[in-house]
């Protein structure tokens, strides 16, 4: 489940940009997820929900924006 792991870095990217801009709580997490991602929005929001466990994000509401899949074809643009 690599739901978990996009989670972790999450998580990862969020306590890095505590230390650098200074806050200490988070309350929302916004992720845009489109579906050529293949990721499930409920196994990540399970994931979410364990990750966040007494981190400064313990108490966010993870809110996932689908956005339609797109493609560019390389040969004719």
């Amino acid at each position: 489940m690599h739901e978990m792991s996009l989670c972790e870095r999450v998580m990862q990217i969020l306590e890095e940009s505590a230390q650098t801009q200074g806050f200490s709580r988070v309350i929302a997490v916004r992720l845009e997820i489109g579906k050529p991602d293949a990721v499930e929005p409920e196994a990540m929001r399970v994931s979410f929900e364990v990750i966040r466990r007494g981190t400064l994000a313990d108490q966010a509401k993870l809110e996932i924006i689908p956005l339609p899949g797109e493609a560019w074809c390389m040969p004719c643009g």
